[in-house]
């Protein structure tokens, strides 16, 4: 489990793996409508409630979020951008993070609720990250944090990849926690599915995929997604010193101009005779002068 950190204003307390127990298909294949988001980042939301003694409701809130992930179970696990390009829970080693966090400041609660502009700073800290990919690209679909505001509200951060469900099912996910925070369930033996939302449709078979769209969207995503980052450069050598030109010495210019002017070299033009001839080489030079000749407006136009 990696140490708790804090971030300005916000103190985690605690970092809570909750798994559901094995479901009956532990790999999904993934669709032409899944891998369209593989590039993209999490959608994060924020719900707030007042209550006077928030740290009361964690324990609830953590036995109900193990009732909802019964249901939901892929969103403890990970998704494999390579092939064969599957949505997958292993359970013991998947699991979704509880994040459990405590304000230090309990009455920005108001102001952050209050129908007036907020701070970007203040809401950051209750957003749950997402934990990087593993050594093999795998990465996490979802995390969750409940951040305690001592004595005025709770605030509860879902954060869910868009590669793993909608904005509908993600609702669905958040709705089928909160339904089984309020009937204090512990556990999912089916006596309460009347009460709960409708369970989310996991068969991936229903999904027909006769063209190879999946494959056709991949490549077209691939070509949107960003760049990896330059490599690093290598070590800086130090190169012999250059030799010092001949020619005539260079008139006083001016100070912006000095290093400008001793490093000016004459720009190659068309191969046609032109006034000033061609050198040794063949190569016809700009203009008749030297650089020591030329004006300092005319250098600067000719620098290369």
């Amino acid at each position: 489990m990696a140490p708790p950190s804090s971030s300005p204003g916000v103190h985690v307390l605690d970092r809570i793996r909750v798994s559901p127990p094995p479901p009956p298909d532990s790999a999904l294949p993934l669709t032409f409508f899944d891998v369209a988001w593989f590039f993209t980042g999490p959608v994060e939301r924020l719900f707030f409630y007042r209550h006077p003694d928030p740290a009361s409701a964690l324990p609830l809130l953590r036995s109900s979020l193990a009732v909802a992930l019964r249901r939901f179970y892929p969103l403890a696990g990970t998704i494999r951008s390579h092939p064969p390009f599957l949505c997958s829970y292993t359970p013991g080693a998947d699991a979704l993070t509880l994040v459990v966090a405590e304000s230090d400041s309990p009455d920005e609660f108001d102001r952050i609720v209050a129908r007036s502009p907020r701070d970007l700073a203040g809401i950051r800290p209750l957003v749950p990250q997402l934990p990087p990919p593993g050594e093999d690209g795998a990465f996490a679909l979802a995390a969750v944090q409940a951040t305690v505001f001592p004595g005025r509200g709770l605030c509860l951060g879902v954060s869910v990849h868009h590669a793993a469900c909608d904005d509908a099912s993600t609702m669905q996910f958040v709705r089928t926690w909160a339904a089984a925070c309020r009937l204090g369930l512990e556990s999912d033996d089916g006596s309460e599915d009347a009460a709960l939302p409708p369970r989310p449709v996991l068969d991936r078979s229903l999904v027909a995929d006769p063209d190879d769209l999946r494959g056709k969207t991949l490549a077209g995503m691939a070509r949107l997604a960003p760049p990896p980052p330059p490599p690093l450069l290598p070590p800086c050598v130090p190169l012999p010193r250059a030799p010092t030109p001949r020619g005539p010495p260079l008139r006083r210019t001016t100070p912006p101009l000095r290093p400008s002017a001793a490093i000016w070299r004459p720009r190659p033009v068309r191969r046609q005779r032109q006034p000033g001839g061609p050198d040794q080489r063949g190569i016809l030079w700009r203009g008749e002068g030297s650089a020591a000749e030329l004006s300092p407006a005319r250098r600067r136009r000719d620098l290369l």
